[in-house]
């Protein structure tokens, strides 16, 4: 399989490591927004990216729908990729040679899938792709500010796996109300949405910039949290994203949400 045009995101410390087997990470495909293709996407997603990528995971993004449009098959590129991921992380099946860094310490058995915009559209419609789904074992998805309309109809319906939504309150680009809709269409267990008061579209973007009260970054650890509680299993995350105590997403530890706009679902 050829290698797609994308951005790789590891641990730091993958590089220290000797030897396959002496620490594997979960892989995450990422979808980016309208309008940032080609060489644009790690610079304006890494910050992001590094961060999910600093609890333990390895992040590739494809380069996909390059000529500014919109792409309507974005979610077979996310699939691709972790295509790409499962056969990189094989020793010899990419020109006979043993697996590279990340890859050789890629554990393609525990996989997620997150995305932005655009690309939040794509993640939250591959969480719905059972057949697809099922067979690359997608155990988490991560929507951020995701466009979740097709011709007008809510894609959460057709939703299958923990999934986490989440906009902010002066976003004017997808209107945080589209996103809360989706999340009404969503019946499947457990699944998360949170409207962080003074998120814009551009919240988790490097572009973002904290002008007239907005904030940046907010929710990229907890997208980490969310794909660790789910992907890894990991107790302490679980209570972090579902839990009630103070510190949880949706009792300060997400920050300030819109009264009412942080709901979780287990």
């Amino acid at each position: 399989m050829l290698a797609p045009q994308a951005s790789v995101f590891y641990p730091k410390d993958a590089d220290a490591l000797p030897k396959p087997g002496d620490e594997t990470f979960p892989v995450i495909a990422f979808g980016h927004g309208w309008g940032v293709d080609g060489p644009y996407v790690g610079p304006s997603y890494s910050q992001l990216l590094t961060t999910i990528a600093s609890f333990g995971f390895i992040i590739i993004a494809p380069e996909s729908c390059s000529e500014n449009i919109y792409c309507t098959t974005f979610d077979q590129d996310l699939y691709r990729a972790l295509d790409f991921a499962k056969n990189a992380s094989t020793p010899g099946s990419i020109n006979g040679t043993v697996p590279r860094t990340p890859w050789r310490h890629a554990d393609v058995s525990r996989l997620g899938i997150a995305g932005h915009s655009m690309g939040g559209d794509a993640a939250a419609i591959s969480a719905g792709m059972s057949i697809d789904r099922k067979r690359h074992n997608i155990s988490a998805v991560v929507a951020l500010n995701p466009g979740c309309m097709f011709d007008g109809i809510p894609v959460g319906a057709d939703v299958d796996t923990p999934i986490m939504y989440t906009t902010g309150a002066e976003d004017t680009v997808v209107l945080p109300a589209v996103v809360w809709t989706t999340f009404l269409s969503t019946h499947y267990k457990p699944r998360v949405f949170a409207n962080t008061l003074h998120g814009s579209h551009f919240e988790t973007m490097n572009e973002c910039e904290p002008l007239l009260g907005t904030k940046c970054h907010v929710i990229d650890p907890w997208a980490a949290f969310f794909l660790l509680c789910h992907i890894n299993g990991d107790g302490d995350a679980c209570e972090l994203v579902y839990g009630k105590g103070k510190g949880s997403l949706c009792h300060g530890g997400g920050g300030p949400m819109f009264p009412g706009g942080c709901v979780t679902v287990k």
